[in-house]
């Protein structure tokens, strides 16, 4: 079995694609550890939960500004140097220099490198100890934002680097094409952002209010969630719980605040969850949204985690018509309606149809249940992980 180095500028509670990796290989007898740093104070109890309970090793780098607050300060003054500087490997990864020194010193086999800014000290650790490196794209970084200031940003650092690992792998089919366009000589390979289906029992039949769903660690007024509320605002007649988990921002409550309250309409918000919470909430939910809206390139192509944590949750999928969800329905056929944000008689009109069909309803969930038993999961997925990983390796060993 090798020794596999994860790389990643993020905190583990606000990754679940590398902690589903880093379980996957570990259970698989691999040895892994773990660099990560410090970003935002909400993630910190979660993170202290995750890595009490992780079967791999890991490191913080950088400090916090809480727990070793000389080195985290230190380094925020050497990225803004960077950035200033035109540096992009600096300024993209906070202590890029110690992640590359505590990486050597573990002596991986090989070594994965999760987010924009681990793809240089990831190429930096494979280089110096001529070992093997993978990159994941979980998303089309360079599309994920409109400025133009920051897409030239990652361009040069993916343009500049990306060709230079022995594999990456990317979290949907259209961001892997989308890169493979891009870097014809890279070989990419697509592996889903799927949900574990193990800890997921049948759900029940749901009485009562319509009770519809939505998650994501940041809830904003660019998530489709605005459009799709004045949707609901146009069918007073429905009774309707709508739970929106993760941390509000300003303005979004503003907006909630500026609506009218129709009384059977009832908004419940809460702060981000644990994996294992979560997926508690999903069950008791009929609907959950996958209400992408399309602001970017990487919003059009990238398959949300929405998409397979309802399925393994038993929820029926309202969804927006983007290329990622519309090659998602094409590829697993859930039971999914489509609306369109533009249109809030969509809105009302798919929700009349769910609330008078509720037989209808209950079949479309235990469908979507039973899809994410069998194989629309982390199960299955991970397996095409473990693939990779090993013939990465064989390779290596002819060389």
């Amino acid at each position: 079995m090798s020794r596999i180095l994860f790389i990643t500028p993020k905190q583990p509670s606000t990754n679940p694609r590398l902690r589903k990796a880093a379980d996957a290989l570990s259970e698989a007898g691999h040895t892994v550890h773990v660099l990560y740093a410090f970003n935002a104070d909400w993630a910190a109890k979660a993170d202290e939960d995750i890595l009490q309970e992780a079967n791999w090793t890991y490191e913080l780098i950088g400090g916090t500004p809480h727990k070793k607050k000389w080195p985290y300060h230190i380094s925020r003054i050497k990225r803004k140097i960077d950035a200033w500087r035109g540096h992009i490997e600096g300024a993209y990864c906070r202590s890029l220099q110690a992640y590359i020194r505590k990486g050597i010193s573990w002596k991986p086999d090989l070594v994965i490198g999760h987010n924009p800014g681990a793809i240089s000290p990831t190429l930096d650790i494979a280089k110096k100890l001529n070992i093997p490196s993978i990159f994941d794209a979980e998303d089309f970084y360079r599309g994920e934002t409109n400025s133009s200031a920051i897409q030239a940003e990652i361009t040069q650092l993916e343009d500049r680097w990306l060709d230079k690992f022995s594999h990456v792998t990317a979290a949907a089919p259209l961001i892997a094409k989308q890169y493979s366009s891009l870097y014809p000589n890279q070989v990419f390979s697509t592996i889903n952002n799927a949900f574990p289906s193990q800890q997921i029992s049948q759900p029940s039949p749901i009485n009562g209010s319509l009770k519809v769903i939505w998650f994501s660690q940041v809830i904003g007024t660019d998530r489709g969630l605005v459009e799709f509320i004045k949707g609901l605002l146009q069918a007073p007649e429905i009774d309707i719980l709508l739970t929106l988990i993760g941390s509000e921002t300003d303005e979004f409550k503003s907006f909630i605040e500026s609506q009218p309250q129709p009384r059977r309409l009832k908004i419940r918000v809460m702060q981000p969850l644990p994996e294992s919470e979560l997926f508690k909430i999903l069950k008791d939910h009929q609907i959950g949204l996958a209400i992408e809206p399309g602001f970017s390139k990487n919003n059009e192509i990238a398959r949300s985690n929405k998409l397979f944590s309802y399925l393994v949750a038993g929820c029926h999928i309202i969804a927006t018509r983007t290329p990622a969800q519309i090659d998602f329905e094409r590829e697993y056929e859930p039971s999914l309606t489509f609306i369109d944000l533009k249109n809030p008689s969509s809105i009302k009109s798919a929700l009349s149809h769910l609330v008078t069909n509720k037989e209808h309803l209950w079949e479309g969930r235990l469908k979507n249940w039973k899809q994410g038993q069998a194989k629309v999961n982390w199960e299955t997925e991970s397996k095409k992980l473990i693939d990779l990983i090993d013939q990465t390796m064989k390779i290596k060993q002819v060389e």
